[in-house]
């Protein structure tokens, strides 16, 4: 959301090389419609989260498209964020601090992507 609360929507659509593997994405998210939402952002499981699933949709040649990060729950000052630490204590989990992951930022970021419209 914004500074004023609206919604961010970023759409972007696969760059032309990659169309090809829509198809066999689309299957993929279709055999998952009852999965269950991953609450603690894992890739090893058979649960799944809104950009982990579009990570596990596409791929070319065997390979994901989609470059994943370490992912970080801390603030800036290093320190973790008081609210990841409420959220992943309410699941009884451990913070997955530097475990693979990726987030819609760092997709509409990725070059496999063209943005085509944004909505502030």
């Amino acid at each position: 959301r914004d500074s004023k609360g609206n919604p961010k929507v970023v759409i972007g659509r696969l760059n032309d090389s990659l169309r090809a593997c829509i198809p066999a994405g689309i299957d993929f998210a279709k055999s998952k419609l009852s999965a269950e939402y991953d609450h603690g952002f894992s890739f090893t499981n058979d649960k799944y989260y809104c950009s982990e699933l579009v990570y596990f949709m596409f791929k070319q040649n065997g390979n994901y498209i989609f470059d994943t990060n370490k992912m970080t729950f801390k603030d800036a000052s290093g320190k973790f964020d008081k609210n990841w630490v409420e959220y992943f204590k309410k699941l009884k989990m451990e913070i997955p601090e530097g475990e693979d992951g990726i987030n819609p930022g760092g997709i509409s970021k990725s070059d496999k992507i063209k943005i085509i419209k944004v909505y502030y």
